[in-house]
C-alpha cells in the first residue's frame, strides 16, 4: 500500500501505552496520520512520508529510536527516568545505544509525564491530600517551567524532518483560555441571615470595624458587593474579544465550600446570564472529585439544569484530585474536559505540556476520553513570593507565556472573581498583571 502523507511506525510489540503515545504525538500534536506495524517486512515495503523504527535493531530508511522499555510494561514500579541535559533541555530515559538516531527514548519520556506516572507512586501529600509540586521530578530537577513534552515532540519532529524533508507537522495556533473559579459569588449579599449575623458578630468581637462597615453597607444596599466583579470582567472580555470559562461551585455549604445555596434565585439568575457570555463549568466541591462520585454527578446534573444545557467541563475545588479515581468519577458524571492539572502553589507545567491531552489510566492500562487542559498558573501560586509587585510577577509569568506561544499550546490562566475587586483577600496586583498578560498574548500571536 502507498500512503505518502502518512507516518509509518515499526514496533514489534504494540501495547496500549505505545498506541496512546503515538496517537498523542502524531495525531493530536502534529496533526498527521500514521500506521503502526509489528511486521518488519510490511514496514519496509510501506511507502510513507516518514518512518520511525521503535525497536532494538537498526533498520534502513527509518529514524531509529531504541525503546527504554516503559511502553512495553503494564504495571507500576518505582521508577527514576534518568535525566541528561542537552542544549538547555532535559532528556529522560537515556538508552545509550550506539548508532541510534536518538540516544534516549522520547516516547517513554512523554508517556511518563502525560500519564502522571509519578503521582501513582508513594509520595507525601499536602494537608488537603494533594500531590505537591515539590514531589515532582520536574520541580526537583529545575524544569517545572518548561513544557518538556512539547519540546521533546518538537525535537522529534525536527529529527524526522532532517531525515525525511517532505515531512512537517500541521500548523497550529496558540489558544488563550481565560478561566475563573467562582468559589463565592458574593462576599455578603444573599448569604443566610444566621451566617451573616454570626460573621458580623465575629468582626465586632475582633474589632474589625472596616469589615463590619463594609458588610453593613452592602447589606443595606449602599455599596456593591466587593466580590461582584462580573460587570468589570464582562467589559474586559468584550473589549479584548475573549471567551471566558467560569467554573462555578454549586454545592451545599460546608467547611471548605462556602458558596451560595444552589437553590438561591439570585444566584441562579446570575448564572444564566454568565452562561450567555461564556462557558460554564462545574467547580466540583472539596470532596466530590476526590471521594464522592455520586455527589459529583448530582452537582453536574443540578448545574446543567440551572443553565439549561449540559455541563461537560470541570475543575476541582482546591485543585483537589486523586489519580486515577478522580478521572473515573468525572467520566461517570458526564464530564469530558477537566482543567485541574496544575499546582495551587507553583506555576508551570505539571504534566510537562501546554497542550491538551487525553488521560491514560495506568491502573487499568487504557486510554480514556477525558481530555485534560493543563493549568499554567493560578494567582495563588504567587502568594509565597517575597516581591509581589507587578514587574516582579511579570518576570515569572512572561517565560511561561513564551513557552506556550513557542509551541502553540493552550494558555489556561486561573483567577478568582474577588481578585478584581476592592477586597481580594491578598495584595497581588491582579488587574494590572492580567491586563499585561492579555495584551502580551495578543501581540505575540498576531
Amino acid at each position: 500500500m502507498r500512503y505518502p502523507d502518512m507516518i509509518a511506525i515499526f514496533a514489534p510489540n504494540s501495547t496500549n501505552r505505545l498506541e496512546y503515545l503515538i496517537h498523542h504525538a502524531i495525531s493530536v500534536t502534529w496533526g498527521n496520520t500514521y500506521r503502526l506495524f509489528d511486521k518488519q517486512e510490511s514496514f519496509l515495503q510501506e511507502v510513507a512520508e516518514a518512518k520511525i523504527n521503535y525497536s532494538d535493531q537498526p533498520m534502513e530508511g527509518a529514524l531509529w529510536i531504541p525503546p527504554a522499555g516503559l511502553l512495553a510494561e503494564t504495571g507500576l514500579r518505582p521508577l527514576h527516568p534518568g535525566i541528561i541535559w542537552h542544549n538547555g533541555t532535559p532528556h529522560c530515559f537515556p538508552t545509550g545505544v550506539q548508532g541510534a538516531d536518538l540516544d534516549w527514548d522520547p516516547l517513554s519520556a512523554c508517556f511518563y509525564f502525560l500519564s502522571r506516572y509519578e503521582e501513582y507512586l508513594p509520595h507525601t501529600a499536602d494537608r488537603h491530600g494533594r500531590y505537591q509540586a515539590a514531589e515532582s521530578t520536574a520541580a526537583q530537577n529545575g524544569f517545572l517551567q518548561m513544557a518538556v513534552v512539547d519540546r521533546w515532540l518538537a525535537e522529534l519532529a525536527d529529527r524526522l524532518h532532517e531525515k525525511f524533508p517532505a515531512f512537517s507537522p500541521a500548523p497550529r495556533q496558540t489558544v488563550f483560555t481565560p478561566t475563573y473559579d467562582i468559589d463565592q459569588f458574593f462576599a455578603y449579599r444573599e448569604k443566610p441571615v444566621l451566617r451573616n449575623s454570626a460573621a458580623a458578630l465575629r468582626q465586632l468581637l475582633n474589632r474589625d470595624w472596616k469589615g463590619f462597615r463594609n458588610r453593613w453597607q452592602v447589606r443595606t444596599g449602599r455599596q456593591p458587593d466587593p466580590y461582584d466583579t462580573f460587570a468589570q470582567l464582562r467589559h474586559l472580555h468584550k473589549t479584548e474579544g475573549l471567551h471566558p470559562h467560569y467554573f462555578v461551585l454549586f454545592a451545599p455549604h460546608s467547611r471548605h465550600d462556602k458558596g451560595l445555596r444552589p437553590d438561591n434565585p439570585t444566584f441562579r439568575s446570575r448564572l444564566k446570564t454568565l452562561a450567555e457570555e461564556g462557558t460554564i463549568g462545574l467547580h466540583g466541591a472539596y470532596d466530590t472529585a476526590f471521594a464522592q462520585p455520586e455527589q459529583l454527578k448530582t452537582e453536574a446534573e443540578a448545574l446543567s439544569q440551572c443553565i439549561g444545557h449540559p455541563v461537560t467541563s470541570h475543575r476541582a475545588h482546591y485543585l483537589r484530585m486523586r489519580l486515577p479515581e478522580s478521572a473515573r468519577y468525572l467520566t461517570a458524571a458526564g464530564i469530558t474536559d477537566d482543567y485541574s492539572m496544575g499546582y495551587s502553589n507553583a506555576a508551570g507545567f505539571r504534566a510537562g505540556t501546554c497542550s491538551p491531552f487525553y488521560f491514560f489510566d495506568l491502573e487499568r492500562n487504557e486510554a480514556t476520553n477525558l481530555r485534560i487542559h493543563p493549568l499554567l498558573f493560578m494567582e495563588n501560586a504567587f502568594f509565597g513570593c517575597t516581591d509581589r509587585s507587578e514587574p516582579s510577577l511579570w518576570q515569572q509569568v512572561q517565560p511561561l507565556l513564551d513557552e506556550c506561544i513557542r509551541f502553540h499550546g493552550e494558555i489556561v490562566t486561573l483567577f478568582h472573581n474577588p481578585s478584581f475587586g476592592p477586597m481580594p483577600g491578598h495584595d497581588l496586583p491582579v488587574p494590572e498583571l492580567y491586563s499585561k498578560i492579555i495584551h502580551y498574548i495578543k501581540m505575540s500571536c498576531r
